[in-house]
């Protein structure tokens, strides 16, 4: 829990999380140390530790959650094994991995096994395209070393990565899953399969589903009958479909059949373990009455059938205790409240900087929470599903009658975690949108409390044109968005239309345009435009001279404690967004490097 939490709210959650799974499971489960056990009807149940992301992921917090969990084994990524093996920098881990003996990976293996959890698959950040040999080799040998079968890596989409990813797998012995996204058809792993018996499957039922088109339940149940004995692993998790908007939402909620998947894994004795994958958001608030839990999940048969009632529940109550209750602060909605303005200057972020974890409301709250960020430029596709939006073919009519209810709700949910939002940025403000969806997009500004809408700047100015005219009617500012089009007057035309246009500056990929964009000639811009910027992108890029790379913080060529320096020094009050677009390094997530983000502007700032 957060350490400014009470003890006796600490000491409470606790002693009902080892009462309830007691009580569940019967006596002897704690007894010295609970031994977990999750394989049901012959079916090996695990966890992928991304499951955990959102708490922290050593070796020791692992076992613990697993045992709070109930669960016997792991598909586990590379960033927990890596940090126990000693593991550097981003900028020394090549070399670290092709040298590093494997006696800490053993070690490893031996405390997860002493405490009852086998390793069946690794997933580490070193089986890329740019991967090393060497380092491809590291993940083969680490992978045997932990006891895995498997390493797990995305499937390429360069058939030359995957043969190459086999004839190294095939000299270690270890089979490599593939894993997809919503790429995935039934003949997505043909090539990969054919190349050699040491590719298989990594199989994600959820996202299979949620692909749509020829994607059913009924092919998802004949894929894995099919391609049962190429497949390693397997993740599970609830997803609706296209049609239904494609969420990621609690078991039994969505359209992911996983029950039957589980029956039919029963049934014809597949022996290939499956990885619970917890993607859905987290509810910011669960009760931790016991008898509530029975209650409320008593009729549950996510597992087999022929397990005791006793047993299933105890699954039930220590997975949802384990991935819920113990995953943050900010679940209880007394967490602490954010503040990232620093000297008068507000920084922010804009939710695209952790478009790679989930996005929904909850999960947006916990990261400003872990980031310190109190405002925000939120994006649509954390809004819209908090709305109730449909499927894609019928988002026009949806925007174009809905209410304001839950954007003013989702505000106010903000808004009692301390964070407030100053942008907003739906995927409603193209040439292609009805001026039904436009109005809809400023409405749903005033509601979550922004004072503007974002977009990309027009190539054609009388879509600008009518942006501004429907934006007024609304009391909404435009901030429109250049990427390396960017010069200082190509927002000239736009804003001489309409006060009600303005810019949303980004301040990095006007340096990487390079040519007459120089840093002078950027804080020279903010420094005429300040009036008509309602918000303002930073992030660290390269000169196109150097590249135009997007890079960490102080090792590019955008101006950043410049910029800062003038908006503080001027008392600019427009906010300034934090945008992560920098490769994340291995070992850690979006939620660090906006942390560092934060940090650096505050020190600047200072």
């Amino acid at each position: 829990m957060h350490p400014l939490q009470p003890s006796s709210r600490r000491n409470f959650l606790r002693h009902s999380i080892i009462l309830g799974s007691g009580l569940l499971a019967g006596p002897s489960v704690f007894a010295a140390g609970p031994r977990p056990n999750s394989r049901f009807g012959g079916v090996q149940i695990g966890a992928i530790t991304y499951s955990f992301r959102s708490m922290p992921v050593k070796a020791d917090d692992i076992i613990r959650y697993c045992q709070q969990c109930g669960i016997s084994a792991l598909e586990l990524m590379g960033d927990t094994a890596e940090a126990f093996a000693g593991s550097p920098s981003a900028a020394k881990i090549r070399e670290w991995r092709e040298a590093v003996g494997m006696e800490k990976f053993v070690e490893l293996r031996k405390k997860f096994k002493k405490a009852g959890i086998s390793v069946y698959a690794y997933k580490p950040n070193a089986l890329g395209e740019k991967s090393s040999d060497g380092e491809i080799e590291y993940a083969m040998k680490a992978a045997k070393a932990l006891g895995a079968e498997s390493v797990t890596v995305e499937l390429p989409k360069n058939s030359a990565h995957s043969k190459r990813l086999a004839d190294i797998a095939a000299k270690h012995k270890v089979y490599v899953g593939y894993h997809a996204h919503t790429q995935a058809t039934d003949t997505a792993w043909d090539e990969a399969l054919a190349q050699s018996p040491w590719n298989s499957m990594n199989l994600d039922c959820g996202h299979y589903i949620a692909a749509g088109g020829a994607n059913t339940s009924a092919s998802l149940l004949a894929l894995i009958e099919a391609r049962h004995d190429r497949i390693t692993s397997m993740h599970l998790k609830d997803r609706r479909n296209k049609d239904n908007g494609a969420a990621n939402v609690e078991w039994g909620k969505g359209d992911t059949p996983i029950k039957e998947i589980l029956r039919l894994m029963k049934e014809k004795r597949y022996r290939f373990p499956v990885s619970i994958e917890l993607e859905y958001g987290i509810p910011r608030s669960i009760s931790i009455d016991c008898s509530t839990y029975l209650n409320l999940y008593l009729k549950s048969t996510y597992m087999h059938p022929s397990q005791s009632s006793a047993r299933r529940e105890f699954l039930r109550q220590s997975l949802i205790i384990g991935s819920g209750l113990l995953a943050g602060p900010s679940l209880f909605a007394f967490g602490p409240r954010p503040n990232s303005r620093f000297n008068g200057v507000q920084i922010g972020a804009i939710t695209y900087s952790f478009r790679s974890m989930p996005v929904t409301p909850d999960d947006i709250i916990r990261y400003c929470q872990q980031c310190g960020l109190s405002a925000l430029e939120l994006k649509g596709e954390t809004a819209e599903p908090f709305a109730g939006s449909p499927s894609a073919a019928k988002i026009r009519e949806w925007r174009e009658t809905v209410g304001m209810e839950k954007f003013i709700e989702m505000r106010k949910m903000f808004r009692k975690a301390g964070i407030s939002i100053y942008a907003y940025k739906p995927n409603a403000l193209n040439e292609k949108n009805t001026d039904g969806e436009i109005a809809h997009a400023m409405k749903a500004a005033k509601a979550l409390g922004a004072s503007s809408v974002t977009v990309e700047l027009p190539k054609d100015p009388a879509h600008s044109k009518r942006l501004a005219d429907i934006a007024a009617a609304h009391g909404i500012y435009v901030g429109y968005h250049a990427h390396t089009q960017a010069t200082d007057t190509a927002w000239d035309e736009a804003l001489a239309q309409s006060p009600w246009n303005t810019l949303n500056l980004d301040c990095g990929h006007y340096i990487a345009a390079g040519g007459n964009n120089t840093p002078a000639s950027l804080l020279a811009l903010i420094e005429a435009k300040h009036d008509r910027i309602s918000s303002l992108h930073l992030k660290d890029r390269r000169t196109k001279e150097n590249g135009g790379a997007n890079v960490e913080w102080g090792k590019g060529d955008t101006p950043i404690k410049g910029i800062l320096k003038l908006i503080k020094d001027k008392g600019y009050k427009f906010p300034v967004s934090i945008e992560l677009e920098y490769p994340i390094p291995a070992g850690s997530d979006a939620v660090k490097e906006v942390t560092k983000c934060v940090a650096y502007a505050k020190e600047a700032l200072s």
